[in-house]
């Protein structure tokens, strides 16, 4: 089960990063002070290859802003100053993967 502690922010904000955080096969997220640390259920993501191309996309507009471990866990090296904005972000995140899994989905079914 994927959970997000609530502190002073809207309910619908953390349902929309659950619900994508599930379609992106995450298991937990880690937001601190330097960034961000994503592990996903059973370290695995269901297309490593569109996982490689979106770390890539996320780095075209600040190097390093996005790299992927060997033991599969993406870190994001991304301060987001108040909890607004880390709800933006971790939306935004949750989001971009969880396209990234829909897409691939989606190519799989058409082949």
């Amino acid at each position: 089960m994927f959970h997000v502690k609530q502190s002073g922010c809207s309910s619908g904000a953390v349902e929309r990063i659950q619900y994508g955080a599930i379609g992106a096969n995450i298991a937990k997220i880690d937001v601190g002070a330097r960034g961000t640390l994503v592990t996903f259920h059973n370290d695995d993501f269901p297309d490593p290859m569109g996982l490689i191309a979106y770390v890539e996309r996320i780095n075209q507009g600040a190097k390093d802003t996005a790299k992927l471990r060997p033991d599969m866990k993406l870190v994001i090296n991304r301060a987001w100053g108040d909890p607004q904005n880390r709800l933006n972000g971790l939306f935004q995140l949750t989001k971009g993967l969880s396209g990234v899994v829909k897409k691939a989905a989606k190519a799989k079914k058409a082949a």
